[in-house]
């Protein structure tokens, strides 16, 4: 196929999506310069060269009540999409995460003759183990981010491979600022740099903080000097976290996590892929994940595994703290950071975890192994 006329149909519907899917769009433009990029995806796609079907706030979207409530847009939104692949025949879907949307939409494509390329595989392994033979039969390529992932998705026809983590190319790629060694001590000097971190998605960021918040409010109780800074996703609306401020001393900021972390002692983290990202920097954290009753009723009769934290899990043991539904309140964060903070051997004992965890993800470049399996399966 001529590259003069291909198209390209990426989803990536939430903001984790955008970010991983930017650099293969960037990588594949420099290929294949006459390629059309379009679907749905953010600001960083955008900026790597994508140009959006329809807009992105709407589907950033999670949980049973919310995808519920918000269900004539995902339908209407799942039906332009399948309209266009009908019209357009693009020549292939890359799907990067987000399942619950673009399982559907892989099962539209794959009826229609469209190659599937999915990048960042659903959690197969903690619930819903029955979406693997299905992805595993509907795909072309499945790259997943674990090395443990690949057997799951063995019983199907499609070609999975670990194709390396987004986070280990992002953090080689970025030069964040570091504090020298040796150049301050908290559990001397009593300066602990505490990081919150919210999540990206309204409705998490609602949910957990509040509670970090007030637990760091009492830690600094405790540590006069302490300084508190919340990380804001730059595509979200400033009133999100400001409305939530209750102390002029803390100080939001949207600059990129890794600079955050760079000048940070100690953070609470909201479960995702922050907590990863957070581990990866060598950042002792606590992994908060707080929900609607609903849903967390739900989860827990659905969910296989006995820990959330994608550190603990890469890591195969709890190597730092995980505060779930009730114990996600100021006492028990609080409690969790004064641990960290008031005995050196236990926070030397995580930094030690921390450092190996790195070496259990490899060093492969996701959007370089990407981009040359979209150019192969698409025939670009």
């Amino acid at each position: 196929m001529s590259a003069t006329f291909a198209t390209l149909l990426f989803i990536a519907g939430d903001p984790s999506g955008d970010m991983h899917a930017a650099p293969i769009i960037h990588k594949l433009r420099k290929d294949c310069p006459k390629v059309r990029f379009t679907g749905v995806g953010g600001p960083a796609m955008e900026a790597a060269g994508f140009v959006p079907l329809l807009p992105f706030a709407p589907f950033n979207k999670m949980g049973f009540i919310e995808v519920v409530r918000h269900l004539p847009f995902f339908l209407g939104a799942q039906k332009k999409l399948v309209a266009f692949i009908k019209q357009e025949k693009p020549s292939a879907l890359i799907c990067i995460d987000y399942p619950g949307f673009n399982i559907p939409m892989a099962q539209k494509a794959h009826a229609c003759g469209i190659p599937v390329i999915w990048y960042i595989a659903p959690q197969v392994w903690a619930w819903k183990a029955k979406r693997a033979d299905v992805l595993a039969n509907i795909s072309n390529f499945i790259g997943v981010v674990f090395p443990f992932e690949v057997p799951f998705f063995s019983k199907g026809s499609a070609q999975c491979e670990f194709v390396g983590h987004p986070l280990i190319e992002a953090l080689n790629h970025q030069q964040a600022p570091s504090l020298p060694q040796n150049a301050r001590d908290p559990h001397v000097s009593g300066e602990w740099n505490i990081a919150l971190v919210p999540g990206s998605r309204h409705q998490e960021i609602e949910a957990n903080i509040d509670a970090m918040i007030q637990a760091a409010l009492l830690f600094k109780h405790a540590y006069p000097k302490a300084t508190i800074t919340i990380s804001s996703y730059a595509g979200l609306p400033s009133e999100v976290i400001s409305s939530h401020i209750v102390d002029p001393g803390i100080t939001i900021t949207s600059k990129p996590l890794c600079e955050l972390l760079a000048q940070s002692d100690m953070a609470l983290v909201t479960s995702g892929t922050a907590t990863l990202e957070t581990a990866l920097c060598h950042v002792p954290l606590v992994v908060v994940y707080k929900t609607s009753a609903l849903t967390f009723a739900i989860m827990k009769r659905l969910i296989k595994i006995r820990m959330i934290g994608l550190p603990n899990i890469v890591a195969g043991k709890r190597i730092v703290p995980e505060a779930i539904q009730a114990d996600a309140n100021p006492k028990t964060l609080c409690q969790y950071l004064l641990n960290i903070a008031q005995d050196a051997t236990y926070r030397q004992e995580i930094l030690k975890e921390l450092s190996v965890l790195g070496e259990k993800l490899g060093s492969l470049s996701p959007s370089l192994v990407l981009a040359e399996k979209i150019r192969t399966i698409a025939k670009l």
